[in-house]
């Protein structure tokens, strides 16, 4: 599965989006550390270069990924990669990926897991006021209710907010 990604990757970067490897910025993948800062550089650089993959390799990524607009997700494939959503307080949601107000994002080729016993519902993706999101060859396991995504879309004439 490695040779499909790092493919997607190459083709991506040829037709002139860049790809930003996670652990090129720090990201461990080893289930233990905490990578979101890691994760959120990489996500920062892409979204300054005006879009790209945010890469992550095989491995166990800790996070809590804050999607950015023109900024693809992708893994090595859902038995590769897996995200872990972080522990919630037990009174708000904790996502693994969350976006707000993003458009033009692509979430592809990885798994989203709950953390244990304390992460409160759904423990998975939600894009909220978002449109023009994929989510492609993802998997959620361990989501509290049964429900792994969430989306709600903003109407074309709501005004953005910040």
């Amino acid at each position: 599965m490695r040779g499909a990604a790092l493919a997607l990757a190459l083709l991506a970067t040829s037709a002139g989006a860049r790809t930003f490897d996670v652990s090129a910025y720090g990201a461990k993948g080893d289930g233990r550390a905490d990578d979101s800062a890691a994760i959120e550089k990489a996500l920062a650089a892409a979204a300054e270069a005006g879009g790209g993959t945010v890469f992550f390799p095989a491995g166990r990524y800790k996070a809590r990924v804050v999607a950015r607009s023109g900024v693809a997700l992708a893994g090595e494939g859902t038995e590769a990669t897996f995200v872990i959503a972080p522990p919630s307080d037990g009174k708000t949601a904790s996502y693994a990926i969350f976006g707000r107000e993003v458009s033009g994002v692509t979430v592809r080729d990885l798994t989203v897991l709950a953390d244990g016993t304390k992460v409160f519902w759904p423990a998975g993706i939600r894009f909220a006021g978002s449109s023009g999101v994929r989510v492609v060859r993802v998997s959620v396991r361990g989501s509290t209710n049964g429900q792994g995504s969430s989306s709600t879309r903003r109407p074309a004439s709501a005004p953005t907010t910040r």
